[in-house]
């Protein structure tokens, strides 16, 4: 760090020498503290032992590292869709069977659509449902079962005919898958994705989100700082949202 400040001759004043950003963890780690000099290599020159590296000053800093463990928002929907292509591996799952096989309850406004709509259909927003239905119910604080049942009462368009993107018609397909599998959907993509592929920090839970002690927290710029001010609980839209990650996964 320090290059873009360095660069402008008024900003170089403020500071004035080059540092690299370190996570306290990382520093401690390395028994490094604020202040301290080290020496650093990019990956390519660690192949060079006779380099021994470029001299900065150590900057400990509240910044991300690779276990940071941030809400992935609609990154959610692919990852969710790998889990339920698993139930669909595991023969538990056709993608093309009307999605009231598995969730007999469930209806929208068309006859023809409730009883033909399939869990294809709902990943590939191609239902008819319009583009938000469900979001602002979840705002006021209606849960997920609740949200799903009201779906019946909005006007469709075309079936098959024309995409539109729905947070809630693709959850009620991943309901589907884990219903078929016999679980919840968190439950049933940490057992049939997270723990086979060693994802012990990813999660569709917010309660694990917010359990964790390395987590980015949703920030807003207040009295001249960036602070922690809002929380985002989306366990109503899994898998749409809902899902929480860091790099390492």
């Amino acid at each position: 760090g320090g290059e873009e400040t360095r660069a402008n001759p008024y900003l170089a004043e403020l500071q004035q020498e080059m540092f690299v950003e370190l996570n306290p963890k990382a520093a401690n780690d390395r028994g490094i503290r604020n202040g301290d000099f080290v020496w650093v290599k990019t990956p390519p020159m660690q192949a060079v032992p006779e380099f021994k590296g470029i001299r900065v000053k150590a900057m400990v800093t509240e910044r991300v590292d690779a276990e940071t463990v941030f809400q992935l928002a609609s990154l959610s929907k692919p990852l969710g869709s790998t889990a339920v292509a698993g139930v669909v591996g595991r023969g538990l799952l056709d993608w093309n069977p009307p999605i009231v096989s598995e969730l007999p309850d469930f209806a929208l406004s068309d006859p023809y659509v409730t009883a033909n709509v399939t869990v294809a259909d709902m990943y590939s927003h191609r239902r008819g449902l319009p583009g938000a239905p469900g979001n602002d119910l979840e705002t006021f604080g209606e849960g997920q079962a609740e949200i799903v049942r009201r779906l019946r009462y909005l006007p469709l368009g075309p079936f098959r005919a024309q995409y539109s993107y729905s947070n809630f018609g693709l959850t009620v397909g991943g309901l589907a898958a884990a219903s078929a599998y016999g679980t919840s959907f968190a439950r049933m993509a940490d057992e049939v994705l997270f723990t086979p592929a060693g994802m012990t920090s990813t999660s569709y839970s917010y309660a694990d989100f917010v359990a964790r002690d390395n987590a980015a927290r949703l920030h807003a710029r207040r009295d001249g700082r960036f602070q922690a001010l809002f929380t985002r609980n989306a366990d109503a839209q899994a898998p749409a949202g809902g899902a929480s990650s860091n790099v390492v996964d």
